[in-house]
Formats: structure tokens, C-alpha cells, sequence
């Protein structure tokens, strides 16, 4: 018994040694190719079409060790740079791996077909369904070569989607040229299912209860219209929905059509290649269904849609703009988080609910416009949008906590009662109130140049009634640049009205102290300002314009000052001065007999004495302010004040003009002046018949004038 346990312990320690003495396999170094190339036995292959280059240590690797790519097996001379050059035809290599002292050798190929023309003929007819994928074999791919000759290809790239019946064109595609054909939709495809109830595209789905269900999509690629039937063991069945996670985490599908089924929960979440989306009217869609589809960029909704579910475009990076349809009226909690892209949201009208942080984290977001039924929205809703500016919400709606904690740039505009607005302005917030019976500019752009135009598309308005809420484009705008400084911008939409102000630059270069037609400046370098001094000799459209700063070319001076004598010429006739004029010297605006229109758009310019002396007769003033010393100068020479708008009528009196009347008693027109000034500061002087004159003194003192659509009106004493 003792002889047989020592020879089975001594068998099992034999063996133990052997094993451990046993060596291992050593590990390998395999091949990684980028795509296109495929290794064929010890030789890598690769076709490309006019290809100059490859980064051809990027394309092939090495699991383990370090490579090397020679000319040939020679391996005298290799190659160690980045972008190796390819010629037409066949470029031979030689690639070594080296691993723990060992070579392992590779030929290379890489047949390169340099292309100049590329065409295509159908073959035969056939009628396609919707949802079918293109045959290619009905059509006939032709190179035209470089070196000469034609070659029927079949490495080429068709781009088309059957999504809809019709005459549909097929793009086809190769080494940067592009032909197309033609072909026919007609029908809805029925694909077939084979006994593992897969089509076809890679779809498998399930059979219940006389109807079929998308249970698993995540072998499909491409472009993928969901079928309406499809065919097993020779028989028909509806498709009737796609399956939670049907698709789950697909990272070959590149876009979906999906008609009037439903839509399970998180049924695309995480297809990271899929682009594009198009949803029938007639679907019912769960919560999560786009959830990180981080290509996704444009998606086609549902037009009778009412909500957007929770999570159901959350972490769609790539997603830059979404216009929800009318009938929408919730947004579910997390429904755009994580839309790091997305740019703006203008919510429909019928819009009554914000989940839950249904925005947070979206950063490029810069505004954000709801409907009249806004009534709730979610804590945190707008949180960590970085780039949030605006945010406007009606009046009543009602706000969790932090809706923009962490949008730091971000203001509310409500109306002046909105709890949301304080609750958010508690919470270090900034807020804006807003007219709830109007419109209220949100934006405009405030900087122009002399001369500049603008339109619409320079402001931003909000229109607030008790039936809309929301941003409007059709309004009207104005504002006259045809001066430079401080201007007034008027907006109109309907009966409601606002304004804003902006800026016009007129920078002009000097040669010295003098510009290009002959103006001098004087140049104070310590204040880095300037003074208008001397106008040009010759003024061939009578007219001169104060220019806001000058240049000498290494430094701007802004001119505030016209100094004593500057304005003192026989043939000006028209001069127009900025807001940023600080000082009109004495005596610097006289002896200008034909000088009538005078412009100034400083409110607070002090004006020296001996200014607007043996000028134009009828001159006319326009100043911005009231009892301005621009004003009191000029009305103490008697001539005409008026405003400084344009497309404007004026009717104002002239000094010692009549102001009291008996009611039988005619209206004294001479003692006034009736000015209309239009767009360029042209001046019309109009007399008692242009100017339309109406008033009745046995009902009351009104005296209106009217020109060109528009009216002015002044009141007299009627005793």
C-alpha cells in the first residue's frame, strides 16, 4: 500500500514539472487595416480611385511591435513619412513587422485608377416599392480613365431613398464624380422573411396576434424605411410597431423613415451614425426614442404630435435647430438635454408645459420664445445653457427652481408682474419687463456705418397680446444713416410701436490735418480729440457732413468741437452734424447765405455766440432735444426749430407768431412753418395749399396740417 501512494505521488509531481516547464506560445502581432484594404495570404490589397495619397501608417498597423514600409523586399530604402504618394496603376510595397526580434514580411499592392469621367446606363427597367434598396445590377458603371480609355466599374457609392413613390433620381458616385439615373417607385416594398424571420436589410421581427413587430434592428445599415408588410411563408402581415430597443446602440444606420406604427421606449437610443429621421403623422412615440444619437441632425415630426416624450432627443449633440408644429403642448423632462447645438427654440402657441430639465445642459442655446398657453415649466428647465441671452415667457407662467441656474448671460423678459421673472432674479438672475400689451424689441443690431440700410433682419421683435406670444418678422423698420453718430431706429407692427437707437461711424483719413476733399482738423493728442477748423473749398452737392472721427493712420480722434470760423462758405447748403459734438465755437456757423437745413443730433452741445447769423432766410434747424443751446441759439435768430427725424411732418410757430383767435376768426399760416423732412434730410417748405390746412375754431383750437400720409397738428387760444 505504501509502495503504490509513493508511485502515484511521485506521477503527479512529474507531472506538475512537466507542465511548468511546458513553454508558452509566444503572443502575436496582428494586422489592423483601415477600410479597403484586406489581407490576401502574406500580400495586402487595396483599389482606390484618384487617390494621391495614403496615410499609409495610419491605414496599416501592427497589434504589437513597430513596422516599417520598404520599396521592395529588398529593404534598402523605406518610407518614414506621413502621406505616401500614389501613382496610376499598381504601386508595389514591401511592409515589415517586427515583434521580439522576429520579422514578419508583407507584400503591399495598392492599385490606384485615376478617373476623369464617370457614367452610367440602365440595363433594364425595374419598378421599385417604397422601401426597397437599389439592384445594381439593372445599371451599367463606366470610368472613363486618365491614361486613356473606358472601364465598366462596380467599386462605387449609390446614395438614393426610396421613401415615397414617383420618378426618383440615384446618385451614383466615384473618386469625386458623380453621374445619375433614373428609376420608378411604385407600391410599398413587402420584404420577404426567411425562417430566423429576418429580411432582407438585417430586421428581424417578431409575429402575434396577425401582426408583425420590429423586435431587433441593430444589424441594419444605411438608410432604413420601415416596411408596411412584410411576406412570411407566403403571407402578408402588418407591421404594427417597432420594439423597445429595437435598435438599441446600432452604429450602422445612418437614417429612418418610420410610418403610422409605434414607437417603443429608447427604440433608436444610441444609433451614433444615424443622421436623419422622418415620423408619419400617424405614429405613437414613447420616451428616449432618439436618446444619444449624437450624428442626428435634422428630424421630421409628426404633424399632429402633442407631446415630445421624456429623454426623447436627450444627448443629440449634433442637433441644430427643431421647430415643433402647432398642437404641441408638452415637453417632456429631459426631452432636449444635452443638445449641446441646438441654437434656438420658438415654441408653438400651443405649448402649456416644460419638464424637468428639459433643456440644461444645451449649450450653444441662445434664445428661447414661448407661446401665449406657456403655463408651467419644469425646475431647471434652462439650466447650464451657456450661451442663453434670452428667455421670454408670458406673464402668468408659472416656474420651478433654478430654470436657468448656470446661464449666467441669460434675462427673463416677462411682464412686470411674472413671478417667474422674480423668482429667477432671486436666484441672481436678470430680468427684463416687457410690454404685455405691444411689442418689445429683443435685439437689433446698433452699429452701422454712414450710408448703411436696414431691414428686418436687424432686429428681433416680440409680440405680446392676449392671443399671441411669440416672435414676429413681417414688421416694419426705419432708420435714417444717411448721418453719421446717435439715430433713432422706429419700428411698427400693426397698431404697436417701439424704437431703439443705433450708431453710425463716419471715419474719414487725413493726409496731414486735411481729408481727400480739402476739410481741415485740428488734432489734440493728449484728449484724442479733433475739431472741424476749415470746410473744403468746393462743395459740389452743397452739402457737408461732420465726419465722427478722423484718422491720421496710426490713431482715430473723435471729432466733438467746431471751431470759431469752420463754417463760414458761400455755397453750403446743407450741414449735418453728429450727437457727439460737444462744443460749437462762437461765430463758427455764419455767413452762409445759402445755407437752409442745419442738423444737429447732439442734445447737449453748447453753442457760442454770433452762430447761425446771415444764413438762409427760411433755414431750417433740426436738433435733437428740447431747449437744447443748439435751439435757443437758433430760435433767438428767428429762425424755424423742428425735431430731428426724418420722413417726418413739423408744424411749429415761428417767433411772434399769432396764438389766440376768436372763433370767427381765419387761421394766420405765416406765422408758422410747415416742414416735412424726408429721408436724406430733404427739406419741403410747404405752403398753406400743400400743406392741406384744417380746423374748425367754433369746436375747438386744433390746427392740422397733412402731407404725404402723414399729419401734424398744433392748439391755439380760441377766446
Amino acid at each position: 500500500m505504501k509502495r503504490i501512494t509513493a508511485f502515484v505521488l511521485a506521477l503527479l509531481i512529474g507531472v506538475m514539472i512537466f507542465c511548468s516547464c511546458k513553454k508558452e506560445d509566444p503572443p502575436i502581432s496582428e494586422l489592423i487595416l483601415a477600410e479597403g484594404y484586406m489581407l490576401d495570404g502574406d500580400t495586402i490589397r487595396a483599389h482606390f480611385y484618384n487617390a494621391d495619397f495614403v496615410y499609409i501608417y495610419e491605414d496599416i498597423k501592427a497589434s504589437q511591435g513597430s513596422t516599417r514600409l520598404y520599396t521592395d523586399r529588398s529593404m534598402e530604402e523605406y518610407f518614414d513619412g506621413d502621406e505616401l504618394d500614389l501613382e496610376d496603376g499598381e504601386n508595389k510595397f514591401c511592409f515589415v513587422v517586427t515583434f521580439r526580434g522576429e520579422e514578419k514580411i508583407y507584400d503591399v499592392i495598392i492599385d490606384n485608377t485615376m478617373i476623369v469621367g464617370l457614367s452610367a446606363e440602365i440595363k433594364y427597367e425595374k419598378i421599385y416599392g417604397v422601401g426597397d434598396d437599389f439592384d445594381r445590377d439593372t445599371v451599367s458603371v463606366t470610368a472613363e480613365l486618365y491614361a486613356g480609355g473606358t472601364r465598366e466599374i462596380t467599386e462605387y457609392e449609390v446614395d438614393c431613398a426610396f421613401d415615397s413613390e414617383g420618378e426618383k433620381r440615384v446618385k451614383i458616385s466615384c473618386g469625386g464624380y458623380v453621374c445619375y439615373v433614373t428609376v420608378s417607385v411604385s407600391g410599398d416594398s413587402v420584404p420577404t422573411v426567411d425562417d430566423n424571420m429576418a429580411d432582407s436589410r438585417g430586421a428581424i421581427y417578431e409575429i402575434k396576434n396577425g401582426k408583425a413587430v420590429l423586435s431587433d434592428g441593430r444589424s441594419v445599415a444605411g438608410y432604413f424605411i420601415v416596411p408596411k408588410k412584410i411576406n412570411h411563408g407566403g403571407k402578408e402581415y402588418p407591421v404594427s410597431g417597432i420594439a423597445d430597443y429595437a435598435f438599441y446602440e446600432n452604429e450602422t444606420i445612418t437614417g429612418i423613415s418610420i410610418g403610422d406604427i409605434a414607437v417603443g421606449e429608447a427604440a433608436l437610443c444610441g444609433c451614433t451614425l444615424l443622421k436623419n429621421a422622418s415620423v408619419s403623422d400617424g405614429a405613437e412615440l414613447s420616451g428616449y426614442v432618439f436618446r444619444d444619437c449624437t450624428s442626428l441632425e435634422k428630424v421630421s415630426l409628426p404633424k399632429k404630435i402633442s407631446e415630445i416624450p421624456d429623454g426623447f432627443f436627450s444627448g443629440c449633440g449634433r442637433l441644430i435647430q427643431m421647430m415643433l408644429p402647432e398642437g404641441v403642448k408638452r415637453i417632456g423632462h429631459q426631452a432636449f438635454e444635452g443638445c449641446v447645438a441646438l441654437r434656438e427654440m420658438l415654441f408653438p402657441q400651443s405649448l402649456e408645459y416644460i419638464g424637468r430639465r428639459a433643456f440644461s445642459g444645451c449649450l450653444m442655446l441662445d434664445r428661447v420664445i414661448g407661446g401665449i398657453s406657456l403655463s408651467e415649466i419644469g425646475d431647471g428647465a434652462f439650466s447650464d445653457c451657456l450661451s442663453l441671452s434670452v428667455l421670454a415667457i408670458p406673464t402668468d407662467c408659472q416656474a420651478g427652481e433654478g430654470i436657468i441656474k448656470g446661464s449666467d448671460d441669460c434675462v427673463i423678459y416677462s411682464g412686470k408682474t411674472s413671478l417667474a421673472m422674480y423668482n429667477a432674479k432671486k436666484e441672481g438672475g436678470k430680468g427684463q419687463i416687457i410690454s404685455e400689451d405691444g411689442i418689445t424689441v429683443l435685439k437689433y443690431r446698433s452699429e452701422f456705418s454712414l450710408g448703411d440700410e436696414i431691414s428686418c433682419s436687424d432686429a428681433e421683435v416680440l409680440l405680446y397680446t392676449n392671443v399671441y406670444f411669440g416672435i414676429v418678422t413681417d414688421f416694419e423698420i426705419f432708420c435714417d444713416l444717411s448721418v453719421p453718430g446717435e439715430r433713432k431706429i422706429k419700428i411698427s407692427y400693426d397698431k404697436y410701436t417701439s424704437d431703439a437707437t443705433a450708431y453710425a461711424d463716419h471715419i474719414v483719413l487725413l493726409s496731414g490735418t486735411m481729408d481727400e476733399d480739402g476739410a481741415e482738423y485740428s488734432l489734440d493728442r493728449a484728449s484724442g480729440t479733433a475739431a472741424l477748423i476749415k470746410l473744403p473749398d468746393n462743395l459740389s452737392d452743397g452739402s457737408f457732413v461732420v465726419p465722427t472721427a478722423v484718422s491720421d493712420g496710426e490713431r482715430t480722434f473723435s471729432v466733438t468741437m467746431i471751431a470759431s470760423g469752420a463754417v463760414v462758405h458761400p455755397l453750403i447748403e446743407k450741414l449735418l452734424m453728429h450727437s457727439d459734438i460737444k462744443l460749437i465755437e462762437d461765430d463758427a456757423i455764419k455767413d452762409c447765405p445759402k445755407l437752409s437745413v442745419i442738423y444737429c443730433g447732439a442734445k447737449s452741445a453748447k453753442t457760442g455766440a454770433g452762430n447761425f447769423e446771415n444764413i438762409a432766410e427760411n433755414a431750417v434747424i433740426m436738433c435733437e432735444g428740447k431747449n437744447s443751446s443748439v435751439q435757443q441759439s437758433a430760435l433767438g435768430k428767428g429762425l424755424i426749430c423742428v425735431g430731428a427725424g426724418t420722413d417726418e411732418l413739423y408744424f411749429v410757430p415761428k417767433r411772434g407768431a399769432k396764438s389766440t383767435y376768436s372763433k370767427d376768426e381765419r387761421f394766420d399760416f405765416s406765422g408758422y412753418g410747415a416742414i416735412y423732412v424726408g429721408k436724406g434730410f430733404e427739406v419741403t417748405v410747404l405752403t398753406e395749399d400743400q400743406a392741406s390746412l384744417q380746423y374748425d375754431f367754433s369746436k375747438n383750437g386744433t390746427v392740422t396740417i397733412s402731407f404725404g400720409g402723414k399729419t401734424a397738428e398744433i392748439t391755439v387760444t380760441v377766446n
